[in-house]
């Protein structure tokens, strides 16, 4: 065949790695056109083992059908009748492929897809988890070294202000004379506007103090969000890949719940109580023409059993 010929870019789904099963995603359910898969995997097939193959490299079981024809099973539990998506007559798909008779069922193939295809999404969770983590990593300790860093800025703003605030505490104290000097200052009443001029100058301070360390938190929460954003958005992805990941893993699972509900066996009946006049009849064989009558004689017998029981005077009739 020519080179190229077979889509070698439609590989088994089972075996895609998460980055080729987001790809597939976007490109739809599969990414490739069954019919021409299938058409492709017929062309490059020169027998029955040969195609069974080619179709299980592309994640598909190739089964046997209700009717006793060739089906194709895919991941996605579609069934696909082999001569009409190759285009081939099913005498010629006999002849190529032989009897069906070893081939699983289609509830066979259907329950080995959804066990498998579970295996897969189960796998692409621990994946994806593991790149997540990785790419958290560096935003994680940014956000570490700028913890630090902003509270090494907020005690430095504070130890600074508080050094200031002495100073000028201090200064504010020295405008007061003591003594005699402070005495004459309070009887002609200069202590008091010095008082008035040093608390508004203090009120001014603590305004001006606050103002700062509000203005170096706002910048602070600035960066903080712009950091936080980016963590935002590489969480919201993984939140939406999981949820996608597990809602198929959860459908697989449900559709093999299914299928093993509908075979399992259905409950036993109640045996019936034990009854001697039953166990007499066991094991002769009636024939079919004789099978009314002896039942009947059976269940008068059983009735005329159960009278005496109930009615154990009239078991004798008195003697006339």
């Amino acid at each position: 065949m020519p080179a190229g010929f077979v889509d070698s870019a439609a590989r088994d789904p089972r075996n895609y790695t998460l980055a080729e099963y987001q790809q597939a995603k976007r490109m739809g359910t599969t990414g490739r056109d069954l019919k021409t898969l299938m058409i492709e995997c017929w062309a490059a097939s020169d027998s029955g083992a040969a195609f069974k193959q080619a179709l299980s490299e592309r994640g598909i079981i190739l089964a046997k059908g209700d009717r006793r024809g060739h089906v194709a099973v895919t991941p996605e539990g579609e069934v696909l009748a082999v001569a009409r998506y190759t285009g081939r007559k099913t005498k010629e798909v006999r002849a190529t492929l032989g009897e069906p008779e070893n081939l699983p069922s289609v509830e066979e193939a259907k329950k080995s897809t959804a066990t498998s295809m579970s295996a897969a999404m189960t796998k692409h969770l621990a994946e994806a988890k593991l790149q997540h983590a990785k790419a958290l990593a560096p935003l994680n300790a940014r956000r570490q070294h700028m913890t630090e860093l902003h509270r090494t800025e907020r005690a430095k703003l504070d130890a600074g202000q508080k050094k200031r605030w002495d100073e000028e505490t201090h200064l504010r104290a020295n405008r007061l004379n003591k003594g005699l000097r402070g005495l004459w200052d309070r009887f002609t009443g200069h202590r008091e506007k010095i008082e008035r001029q040093n608390i508004a100058e203090a009120k001014a301070a603590l305004d001006r103090d606050r103002k700062q360390r509000q203005e170096l938190i706002n910048a602070q929460l600035t960066e903080r969000r712009a950091l936080q954003s980016e963590i935002k958005a590489i969480r919201g992805k993984q939140a939406d890949l999981l949820r996608d990941l597990r809602t198929e893993r959860q459908t697989y699972r449900t559709n093999l719940q299914e299928k093993e509900s509908r075979r399992s066996p259905a409950p036993a009946s109640t045996p019936d109580k034990h009854s001697p006049l039953k166990d007499s009849f066991k094991g002769v064989s009636v024939p079919r023409k004789e099978g009314a009558r002896v039942h009947n004689r059976v269940h008068r017998l059983r009735a005329n059993k159960e009278s005496k029981t109930h009615n154990p005077g009239r078991d004798h009739e008195p003697e006339r």
